[in-house]
């Protein structure tokens, strides 16, 4: 009786999500844009540095973005969203997880810490770049409008719980609190370009008087 030939079985062919493929290409240009802008400002970038940066053809670029101007648009405000996103979770852990004012207090004195030091420089300036850059994009505009109320809002509700906790005074509108705290979070600024800078004890000093003291509900 004649064997029968035995065949290899074939190995199991690998089927490559697209989707995912796509996703890590998108990622990486943007990664290139990020590199890029750590060196220029974004009217600056062109297509041909974000290719040069990416090492991707120009096709690949514009399958993923409408153009070089959408790619940096895209960067910048993801950087935002990613600044919003720390923020609203710090704050709203303060807000949920103090005890008592006193505890809710010393929680904020260390986001103002963190928030004005210098390390943050960077982040005033990549914030300060993006509402610059978006007077002329419509598009860039609506975009950081809808990151902005987001992030005011939740603000807001950060106020709101702190006053029916009795943290907060009733007298403060919740709303216009939110937009404080991000003026001076982000009016730091002003002294990150100065050619003699104060100290930073002296301006957080100032905060806990000013809006610490004059916000929350004294005993």
């Amino acid at each position: 009786m004649r064997a029968t030939k035995q065949t290899a079985p074939h190995p199991p062919k690998i089927v490559r999500d697209p989707q995912k493929r796509g996703d890590a290409v998108r990622e990486a240009l943007i990664s290139a844009c990020e590199r890029l802008l750590r060196a220029h400002a974004p009217a600056e970038i062109t297509t041909a540095m974000l290719l040069a940066e990416a090492d991707v053809a120009r096709g690949t670029l514009y399958h993923h973005f409408e153009s070089a101007s959408a790619l940096v648009e895209t960067t910048l405000l993801k950087a935002f969203s990613k600044h919003v996103d720390a923020n609203i979770t710090a704050l709203w852990a303060l807000a949920e997880h103090s005890q008592d004012q006193a505890e809710f207090a010393d929680g904020l004195r260390q986001v103002t810490k963190i928030s004005q030091s210098a390390a943050r420089q960077d982040t005033r300036f990549a914030r300060t770049r993006l509402i610059a850059y978006s007077e002329t994009s419509a598009t860039l505009r609506k975009m950081l409008a809808r990151e902005q109320e987001r992030l005011t809002t939740a603000i807001e509700a950060i106020v709101v719980t702190s006053q029916k906790k009795g943290w907060v005074k009733r007298s403060i509108k919740p709303r216009a609190a939110a937009v404080l705290i991000q003026a001076y979070t982000l009016g730091k600024i002003v002294d990150d370009v100065a050619e003699t800078r104060m100290p930073e004890a002296d301006w957080n000093a100032l905060i806990d008087e000013v809006v610490i003291g004059g916000m929350l509900i004294r005993d």
